[in-house]
């Protein structure tokens, strides 16, 4: 079992601004209207909630001895998603 308790991580400041730059760039090719949100700001704020937890696991993995690649940064086309893992 991996987890039996809550672990806080600490991530560096570089990762909040790259997690910040990420969730304002990937709106632009997002659209979230056939989920009834249409707030920009929402938007945003999940987008760079998902990628702090993302590199908030990376950590916790790394630090259990596993290889982990990710989180990905890449900004895709609005029609171009990739559903691939993200780590």
């Amino acid at each position: 079992m991996f987890y039996q308790y809550i672990e806080v991580v600490e991530l560096e400041k570089g990762l909040a601004d790259n997690a910040k730059r990420f969730a304002q760039a990937v709106v632009e090719t997002t659209d979230y209207s056939d989920a009834n949100q249409c707030n920009r700001e929402k938007v945003i704020y999940d987008h760079f909630i998902r990628k702090l937890g993302e590199e908030a696991v990376k950590k916790l993995l790394t630090d259990m001895g596993y290889a982990v690649q990710g989180p990905d940064y890449t900004i895709y086309p609005k029609f171009k998603k990739s559903w691939d893992s993200d780590l």
